[in-house]
């Protein structure tokens, strides 16, 4: 199956087709991504969580919001450490619930937790 990224707000969503000695990178923090079931045989990856431990200062708190007639500012401020994953949520909202859907065995429980965030960021 492919693997599907979702960069936000820079490009729309990426397919990246299976191929032999082909390695991919990417920020599951700030990545949103789902691997597509196989079509046929026996999927074989190896996985590698690299990660580091926190320095203490967390994340930022978000600063004040912009005037909404820049549209730069506002950008930059929704892409904020601090908003960022909630904006990816929100942006990707179907594709993250039907990513859930496909590839999580308790996906009734993830599903719904998913859909009260939705509505809170709604």
């Amino acid at each position: 199956g492919e693997l599907n990224l979702m960069p936000y707000p820079q490009h729309g969503e990426q397919t990246i087709t299976p191929s032999l000695g082909t390695a991919v990178l990417f920020s599951s923090r700030r990545m949103l991504h789902a691997t597509m079931p196989i079509r046929s045989g026996v999927r074989r990856l190896l996985t590698f969580w690299l990660w580091a431990q926190d320095d203490g200062g967390g994340v930022p708190k978000a600063p004040a919001p912009p005037s909404l007639s820049d549209e730069d500012a506002v950008r930059e401020y929704l892409c904020h450490p601090a908003l960022y994953r909630h904006m990816l949520k929100l942006h990707f909202a179907d594709a993250w619930r039907a990513g859930l859907l496909t590839s999580h065995s308790n996906s009734d429980v993830l599903v719904a937790m998913h859909d009260k965030e939705v509505a809170l960021l709604e």
